[in-house]
């Protein structure tokens, strides 16, 4: 394992062990929910078997926790259930509003 995932690994481990539960995202809502994949030209897609509609598990939380209208990132993942190979994680998080900023992780007040 390369030297940063082991150091990110600690650090999210040495996190949990003082929340006594998970790092990040400790608290969220679950909902049933389906997931549509529609882009057949989508690698993503592809790889989970093409278009279809799938039953799923939607999970809204935050990602340190902040309390009421703090900033935190936001996070919300969907988990298909039904495919062959096992359930599969998408995972989605608040990032900037900027074009320099777009592809970086960002809080966000609500």
């Amino acid at each position: 394992m390369p030297a940063l995932l082991r150091a990110a690994d600690a650090a999210f481990g040495a996190v949990a062990r003082l929340r006594r539960g998970r790092a990040v995202h400790t608290r969220g809502a679950l909902f049933a929910a389906r997931v549509e994949l529609h882009d057949a030209a989508s690698p993503t897609v592809a790889a989970l078997g093409g278009p279809g509609v799938h039953p799923a598990l939607a999970r809204l939380s935050k990602n340190a926790g902040t309390p009421g209208g703090l900033p935190d990132m936001l996070g919300v993942a969907f988990r298909l259930t039904d495919l062959p190979e096992g359930p599969v994680d998408l995972l989605y998080a608040t990032v900037g509003r900027h074009r320099a900023t777009g592809a970086l992780l960002a809080p966000t007040p609500g």
